[in-house]
């Protein structure tokens, strides 16, 4: 694997170790070429320098100088603090990285440190009082909205009895009760789902970011509502989710990780509800609306940390910080407090 990695997407990085190829080599295809795109963008800025900064092993200061250089100018204010301007532009004319970017180049050069047995520049006193300040001024991302399944309960009445619409259903109901990722779930076949006499079935599938199998179960319902779009598109074996104009042909094509976006946003621009907004729908939405109804119905963070295919409870927070609050200390004297006025 390492030889092929210098072979093909990592040639351009011959001073990364073969520990740190390694690491890479292990991770999911997606992860990996995410760690590429990462890397490029430090290594291009560390050779573009005068003279050219060495990317690996980075030093403090060069991580430090690449932040400020990603983001808009930092401005002493009259009362001596420092703060981050609100241009769109960095200092030399190019347009400022969001907070999400900049945290992810972050996270790979860290990363890849570690691997490699070396400090990690990132945790460097000068480098976390540069993030420090710009965390403060950058815009941080809003979270998508959750498809709760009372959403989803409303998108499977409205949509139609056509084949479009069963796929949906189908589609829908599989992204919330199995929490999959978009690559997940297009990656499913017909030989992943394991019918029982009841009705009910489960998903034995691979989840691809982290490379471990999952089983998740199905109730009789959802199996009937995802069976009616298999005998609808004629599908026997093979692909789950298929472009509809060759639903019916010989050669199938997958639907593509892209598409699980374009229909949830389409779906719910349909349902037309005041307090969704389409523009923060994206794939991960069934499966953040999952995580916030199973911690609304009491589930423990293991418990879904094993449906989800999560190996920390950070991921559970991250995906739950609206239903977390209403559990916390606070909210529960909240309504102790609200229900003594009463």
């Amino acid at each position: 694997m390492v030889v092929h990695l210098r072979a093909n997407n990592f040639r351009e990085f011959p001073e990364l170790p073969d520990r740190v190829l390694r690491v890479i080599a292990s991770k999911a295809p997606n992860t990996r070429l995410a760690i590429r795109a990462n890397y490029k963008v430090w290594r291009q800025w560390c050779a573009a320098q005068v003279p050219p900064r060495r990317a690996y092993p980075a030093r403090a200061e060069d991580v430090g100088a690449f932040l400020q250089d990603q983001a808009p100018p930092i401005r002493v204010t009259r009362s001596g603090d420092f703060e981050v301007t609100k241009a769109s532009v960095t200092a030399e004319g190019r347009p400022v990285k969001r907070y999400a970017t900049l945290s992810r180049y972050l996270g790979t050069l860290s990363k890849l440190h570690i691997d490699g047995n070396h400090p990690d520049p990132t945790r460097d006193p000068e480098v976390l009082a540069v993030w420090r300040v710009l965390r403060r001024g950058l815009v941080r991302p809003k979270q998508k909205a959750p498809l709760s399944f009372e959403v989803i309960q409303k998108a499977l009445d409205a949509l139609p009895e056509t084949p479009t619409g069963k796929r949906d259903r189908a589609l829908l109901l599989l992204a919330y009760t199995l929490m999959a990722r978009r690559s997940e779930l297009v990656a499913l076949d017909v030989e992943n789902l394991d019918i029982h006499k009841d009705g009910s079935a489960t998903v034995n599938f691979e989840r691809l970011k982290t490379g471990q199998p999952s089983t998740n179960y199905l109730s009789p319902p959802i199996v009937d509502t995802v069976m009616d779009w298999l005998a609808t598109a004629k599908i026997r074996r093979g692909p789950i989710f298929v472009r509809l104009d060759v639903a019916g042909a010989k050669k199938r094509t997958r639907l593509t990780p892209q598409s699980v976006a374009i229909v949830f946003k389409r779906i719910t621009r349909k349902l037309a509800l005041p307090e969704l907004d389409p523009q923060y729908v994206s794939s991960h939405s069934a499966r953040i609306g999952a995580t916030h109804d199973l911690v609304e119905d009491g589930a423990s963070d293991a418990a879904i940390m094993r449906d989800a295919g999560w190996r920390t409870t950070r991921m559970v927070g991250m995906y739950s910080r609206g239903a977390k609050a209403k559990q916390g200390a606070m909210a529960a004297r909240l309504r102790r407090l609200m229900g003594a006025t009463k």
